[in-house]
């Protein structure tokens, strides 16, 4: 059975996401084989590298009474289906690089498009506002 090689570390994370300027103060932890969290005060971000260096990215806050964790991409779909788009800020400019195969560059831009997302639509989560959580239990509630 084929398994690529895994990439993604602290110190890579730390390099990567050190270039993006974070709401509130963060720590990274090895939460490897899993992946590397970002810890903030109150919300911690996940990401963890899959198939082939494919890179995602989860929220939780349990503090919040966000006892879920919730992937970038489904938080974006319920903000996408539930928010008029006109109240949406701009889509970030995303490396849009086709690297079919697992590698360090692959992990990078993964990270740096996952900070470029959560920065631009997930920014209140960081600061522990999750009071969207309601809606996103309804949404998937909707859609399953």
């Amino acid at each position: 059975m084929y398994e690529p090689q895994k990439f993604l570390t602290v110190e890579m994370a730390s390099e990567v996401l050190k270039e993006f300027e974070w709401p509130a103060p963060y720590v990274l932890e090895d939460w490897l084989p899993d992946g590397v969290a970002m810890v903030f005060p109150k919300c911690t971000l996940m990401f963890s590298e899959g198939f082939e260096s494919d890179m995602d990215l989860t929220l939780s806050a349990p503090d919040a009474g966000a006892d879920e964790v919730v992937t970038l991409t489904d938080y974006l779909l319920m903000l996408r289906a539930t928010t008029d788009r006109e109240s949406l800020p701009p889509e970030p400019t995303l490396i849009r690089e086709h690297i079919p195969h697992a590698s360090q560059e692959k992990v990078k831009i993964g990270l740096r498009n996952l900070a470029a997302l959560s920065l631009t639509f997930a920014r209140h989560c960081m600061l522990g506002e999750f009071s969207w959580m309601e809606s996103y239990r309804a949404f998937r509630h909707q859609t399953s």
